[in-house]
């Protein structure tokens, strides 16, 4: 019977490169305990990896927010009428002007205060 063993050993050893070969393989009750903790492992292996591709996802989205979080502050400090903003159409379009003005490279406080020079609610 231990020869016959062996032999299913060997046979299941050469059938692990093929699944299809494991499939139609009919091995000792040892084998397919072995088979079964490897497929079982292998299957946590598959989870833990889609779960460390989530978290990184998570990761990326988290940094991305960070980032977009700093421009706005960086933003909002380049001078003092950015940051009193309103939501009236008249103000938006030049808060719009101020933020074209600050991209350019203006930082001037004057260039700020002729943009919003139409706007009462600041």
């Amino acid at each position: 019977a231990h020869a016959a063993c062996e032999r299913a050993h060997a046979a299941c050893e050469r059938a692990h490169a093929s699944v299809r070969m494991l499939r139609a393989s009919v091995p000792c009750a040892c084998c397919v305990q072995m088979c079964g903790m490897l497929c079982a492992g292998v299957r946590m292996l598959r989870v833990g990896v889609r779960m460390l591709r989530a978290t990184v996802h998570v990761l990326c989205a988290a940094v991305h927010m960070l980032h977009a979080g700093l421009r706005m502050l960086r933003a909002s400090q380049m001078c003092a009428c950015c940051v009193q903003m309103c939501a009236h159409a008249v103000c938006r379009r030049a808060h719009a002007a101020c933020r074209r003005a600050h991209a350019a490279g203006e930082r001037a406080h004057d260039a700020c205060t002729r943009v919003h020079a139409a706007c009462t609610h600041v």
